[in-house]
């Protein structure tokens, strides 16, 4: 029989990585639970061990961590057999992503599988040697066998019919034909930019590239401000602090000139009633502020699942892609982003989030932007349901006069959308407080040219 001691499929990583995902994921024990997945299912006896302790955890309604599942096994006296506490916390330390905690489950699964066929395997040999009297009983013991391992095997998802797929979608088409005309996604609150992408879709990866100082940032910032109107919206920074990210919100959701205020170190009366009623704003609505220091992947994937469990996160901006420190310092960088990029769209779609994901072009684009202008272009373009390069003329052109309305225009490049449209998008941009509207011809958002 296949034990510990006998050379096995045995998938130390993936048991690793599901133990990993349980202890620092809300939303992982769902996932790898609904699979079916047993303790038995593990190789390692200390895999099987921390797994028990996690699904009685889970069905006791009580939270997974280490700090749990280490008490939960100190009271049953099964803590020494792995090594202590500190083994739990190398697991975690080590774990890639969180999002992939079914996939991780899938392939325990897959390898417990294998072994129960070799145990098999080995069943009906035995008895194959031993040529009984009755070969009928023998073969049918061999059956029973074989369907017993097909039966113990976990399912991990099958195709769904279009019936009950049709039936899923009724209330949503039922919706669309009473307003045709509505966007599919969240509004961004921009005209322009609404009728090319049909709104901020949950599901999708949205791409926005620009060269530094242009304004990726700005642009983030201003969308979350009419998606926060609708949905929970968080925004994760990579180069902020939650406090400068604060205050970039503020002040522009004030359409005050920061600079100018602190360059004087007085406020005009205006200015102070517009950031109290901007305050106000942001206090009232849905926009979660997050900086990750590390910029370590599998810190940010749990800080974005244990966002969307405990906070109904529907949009998550991640600012940007290429401060994200992923895979190991063995791999190049197109493959730690293709990693990342994997990671993103499978959250989108499995948490039914939009993922609005930040990026660096190289630092001479073409005119007009194309895809090749993204850094790592590869894994960037492929993945994403949408492309956007912004280019801003006036941090091109520094010669500019003052008067001139190429100063205020941010032009948005939809290079990719997967079912939308394609062109170029202009919207007006105020740099000193940070704002974005409408181009409305050239005229901003007072009517006239120069606001």
């Amino acid at each position: 029989m296949v034990n510990e001691h006998t050379a096995a499929p045995y998938p130390r990583e993936a048991e690793d990585s599901v133990i990993a995902s349980l202890l620092v994921s809300d939303y992982a024990p769902r996932d790898v639970f609904a699979t079916g997945l047993e303790a038995s299912d593990f190789w390692q006896a200390k895999h099987q061990i921390a797994y028990a302790a996690c699904k009685r955890l889970f069905e006791a309604g009580r939270p997974i961590n280490g700090v749990s599942v280490a008490d939960d096994l100190h009271t049953r006296g099964e803590l020494d057999a792995l090594g202590g506490s500190g083994w739990l916390l190398e697991l975690t330390t080590d774990l890639p992503t969180a999002v992939a905690a079914a996939d991780y489950a899938g392939i325990v699964a897959r390898y417990a599988g294998f072994r129960r066929l070799l145990e098999a395997g080995q069943t009906i040999g035995q008895r194959g040697w031993q040529a009984g009297p009755d070969f009928e009983a023998a073969l049918a013991e061999a059956e029973a066998l074989l369907r017993g391992v097909r039966e113990k095997a976990v399912a991990l998802g099958k195709p769904r019919h279009i019936a009950d797929v049709v039936a899923e979608g009724a209330e949503r088409l039922a919706a669309w034909k009473a307003n045709p005309g509505k966007l599919a996604g969240f509004r961004t609150g921009f005209a322009a930019l609404d009728y090319a992408l049909n709104g901020i879709e949950p599901g999708r990866v949205i791409m926005a590239a620009a060269r530094t100082s242009v304004g990726k940032s700005m642009f983030a910032i201003n969308l979350a401000f009419p998606l926060a109107e609708a949905v929970p919206v968080l925004y994760l920074s990579l180069e902020m602090t939650r406090d400068q990210l604060k205050n970039r919100a503020l002040f522009a959701k004030a359409v005050v000139n920061r600079r100018a205020v602190q360059t004087r170190g007085y406020l005009y009366p205006d200015e102070s009633e517009a950031l109290d009623r901007a305050e106000g704003w942001l206090m009232g609505h849905a926009l979660w502020l997050e900086d990750e220091s590390s910029h370590r992947w599998g810190a940010i994937v749990g800080c974005i699942e244990n966002a969307i469990a405990r906070d109904g996160i529907r949009v998550v901006i991640i600012d940007h892609l290429d401060l994200i420190a992923a895979g190991n310092n063995r791999e190049n960088r197109h493959a730690q982003l293709s990693e990342v990029m994997a990671d993103i769209k499978a959250l989108a779609l499995k948490r039914d989030v939009a993922m609005l994901v930040l990026s660096q072009v190289k630092r001479t684009i073409n005119d007009p932007p194309t895809l090749d202008d993204l850094r790592e272009s590869g894994s960037k373009e492929e993945t994403a349901d949408i492309v956007a390069v912004l280019d801003r003329p006036a941090a091109r052109h520094k010669d500019l006069p003052a008067e001139a309305t190429l100063r205020h225009q941010l032009d948005v490049h939809v290079l990719k959308n997967r079912d939308g449209e394609t062109g170029h998008f202009p919207l007006w941009i105020d740099v000193p407080t940070q704002r974005l509207w409408d181009w409305n011809d050239g005229k901003g958002p007072n009517g006239t040219a120069h606001p």
